[in-house]
């Protein structure tokens, strides 16, 4: 069975919904800028770094007399945001929605409400904390609230499979809809995990650039942790047919991994299995070439794994591909990364322009693919390959067709 993406939502630091993430890939915008981070209160202490954050979250278009939207975690005020543009442009009705799966992605879940109450806890000392705490800070409290809010009563579940979760729950709704068990699913990830914790976590592990992400650049030194959400609608023929519905693309395959390698160093292994899995789940030969939406993080170690994996499962199909990283624009976003990057790989294929890795200053002699810099780049291929690579050797590729 065919499966269409007909509604899609986004919220990261480039901006708030379709169009605005369209303004930025046209104008080559970066959301990445120097942010103070501070300790819950009354902690002093503090860091300045870069992230990519999102500067307003606006729900006045959303209303419910089943959750107050006054006191929601911030992970699930970014799902909120795009969800409801996705279904906006899907237009879905509740009907629709009541009857629909949902399958949500997050690594981390509702950090901050989670970080601000172990410090009243054991910094503070309080003997009692907010009723609402737990409520909030579930992994599962922002797909309860799209529940909640949008009356939902079909499968609801949250992946969490680090910076895979949002890619794994595109592709687990994909298979939904394909084998039909519904007609249609919404799906995407989310992630709200740039705290004062959190930061001093990665940079634990020297993960983290200071001066900017940089895929596949011999210069390169770590990402940069960003925020936000993205949502789709995914529907199956029938359900496109009966509604009338427009399309974005199609999305056709759908490969997935696990290294059993290491629980930080990524395997070629098992990143050639995904990116292969894709192409054979959805009967394309990798010759065809396509673009390629690298999980390009910016560290050294797995910029090279992913580009040799290319080489290895591609081939001389990168003869005729583009490889764009997108995570120089909005930062690295977790387990919403992979639907951000699945909706900007989309926008780029309707558009014909595939967008330039931001920031890229020189080759690295180990790296041999076809990177688009400098200037948006017109796209030949019919394809998008959209990679995830998680810690703990979790991977994920998508591949969608142009409509």
């Amino acid at each position: 069975m065919r499966v269409f993406v007909t509604g899609i939502g986004a919220i990261s630091s480039l901006g708030q919904g379709v169009g605005a993430l369209q303004t930025a890939l046209s104008e080559d915008a970066c959301g990445i800028r120097m942010h103070e981070l501070k300790a819950p209160a009354p902690s002093d202490q503090t860091v300045s770094s870069l992230c990519a954050l999102v500067d307003d979250i606006d729900l006045s278009g959303i209303s419910s007399d089943k959750i107050s939207l006054r006191h929601l975690d911030r992970n699930t005020e970014l799902a909120l945001a795009a969800t409801d543009e996705a279904i906006l442009s899907a237009r879905l009705t509740p009907e629709d929605l009541r009857t629909c799966n949902t399958v949500l992605g997050t690594s981390t879940g509702s950090t901050k409400s989670v970080e601000d109450n172990y410090h009243r806890l054991f910094a503070q000392g309080r003997n009692a904390l907010s009723p609402t705490t737990v409520p909030r800070s579930m992994s599962t409290s922002a797909l309860s609230a799209l529940s909640l809010v949008y009356g939902i009563q079909g499968l609801c579940f949250v992946v969490s499979s680090a910076c895979a979760s949002g890619a794994h729950a595109i592709g687990e709704g994909f298979q939904m809809v394909r084998s039909g068990r519904t007609d249609i699913a919404l799906v995407g990830g989310t992630e709200a995990a740039v705290t004062f914790g959190v930061w001093k976590a990665w940079h634990a592990l020297h993960a983290m650039s200071s001066d900017g992400c940089r895929p596949f650049c011999a210069t390169r030194n770590g990402f940069v942790l960003g925020e936000g959400a993205a949502m789709f609608v995914l529907e199956s023929e029938q359900s496109v047919e009966r509604r009338g519905a427009d399309v974005f693309g199609e999305l056709v395959g759908y490969g997935h991994s696990s290294d059993a390698f290491h629980i930080t160093q990524p395997s070629q292994t098992g990143v050639e299995s995904a990116i292969r899995g894709a192409f054979e789940d959805a009967h394309v030969d990798p010759g065809e070439g396509a673009l390629i939406s690298a999980h390009g993080t910016g560290t050294k170690l797995n910029d090279v794994t992913e580009a040799n994996a290319l080489i290895a499962t591609v081939g001389d199909g990168l003869d005729t591909s583009d490889v764009i990283a997108t995570k120089s624009l909005h930062g690295h976003l977790l387990g919403a990364g992979g639907a951000l990057e699945l909706a900007i790989g989309i926008i780029a294929l309707n558009r014909g322009k595939a967008p330039p890795i931001h920031g890229y200053r020189e080759p690295d002699e180990d790296i041999r693919l076809p990177l688009v810099l400098g200037q948006p780049k017109p796209i030949e291929s019919r394809y998008l390959l959209s990679n995830s690579f998680a810690f703990g050797g979790l991977n994920v590729s998508l591949l969608m067709r142009s409509k």
